[in-house]
């Protein structure tokens, strides 16, 4: 399940059994007395947790029960969600592209028969039809797997833990994108904490897999072609199909597109 969702039942009978006793004839809890086996009693605990950890878990609570209603209410991973969620979009996109190419071969192959009036056409239009049903499918398997993978980038887990391992704990040579899907605010007036992968050769380094995960990942916008070389009217086409308005795009600067 989602990190920090649920604590085992073992785990939650021990912490329950520090505040509480319970009572077999009737099956329930009840609160130890202030002193009892050494406890410090309800007031004590509370000013043991700070203002800023309530406000972490209630925002935990919060965007799991978003994820939920979103549909995403179970993960199979080992560690790292996001990264297994990641190895998974590279498998799709390929599928996706090699359907596509399948496809559209298939689609050249029945424009010549029906040219040359093949009396095997049928065939074809059945295979063509098959293909095309294909690519579909893998094509909305891909858009799921792209759509998990941002909603899982933007849980307050993820961010937090990105933002201190970049500037608290110096993990990783990357920086915060600042702008784009993360934004809280949707509308350009907040930061986006969503870490900016840093794709510069490093001497002092050898390659690693992030690397190349993260090439991969930058495929799944449409093109395989460097975004920053795109010019502002192919930027404002590519934002207006993830459904901004030309309201919002006209006033984005070239980066911020």
């Amino acid at each position: 399940m989602f990190a920090n969702s649920l604590i085992p039942h073992g785990q939650l009978r021990i912490r329950i059994k520090q505040v509480g006793n319970f009572e077999r004839n009737i099956g329930t809890w009840s609160l130890k007395a202030t002193g009892e086996d050494d406890f410090v009693g309800v007031d004590a605990l509370g000013r043991k947790v700070s203002p800023e950890g309530v406000a972490a878990y209630e925002s935990q609570c919060a965007h799991i029960r978003k994820l939920q209603e979103l549909g995403i209410k179970e993960l199979y991973s080992g560690g790292n969600t996001i990264t297994n969620v990641a190895s998974v979009m590279i498998y799709l996109n390929a599928a996706a592209q090699a359907a596509m190419e399948r496809r559209l071969k298939m689609k050249k192959v029945l424009e010549i028969k029906r040219r040359a009036q093949s009396d095997k056409l049928v065939y074809y239009e059945k295979c063509f039809e098959k293909l095309d049903k294909e690519y579909k499918e893998a094509k909305k398997r891909q858009e799921v797997s792209k759509f998990i993978y941002e909603e899982l980038q933007l849980a307050p887990w993820y961010l937090s833990s990105e933002f201190i391992d970049v500037h608290k704990r110096s993990v990783g040579s990357a920086m915060m994108k600042l702008t784009g899907m993360g934004d809280p605010s949707g509308v350009g007036e907040a930061y986006n904490f969503i870490r900016e992968p840093d794709t510069r050769n490093s001497k002092r380094s050898t390659a690693n897999s992030n690397g190349a995960l993260n090439a991969q990942i930058k495929k799944i916008t449409g093109t395989e072609n460097d975004l920053r070389k795109l010019t502002m009217k192919q930027m404002a086409s590519l934002l207006r199909s993830y459904g901004m308005k030309d309201k919002q795009i006209s006033v984005l600067k070239r980066w911020d597109r």
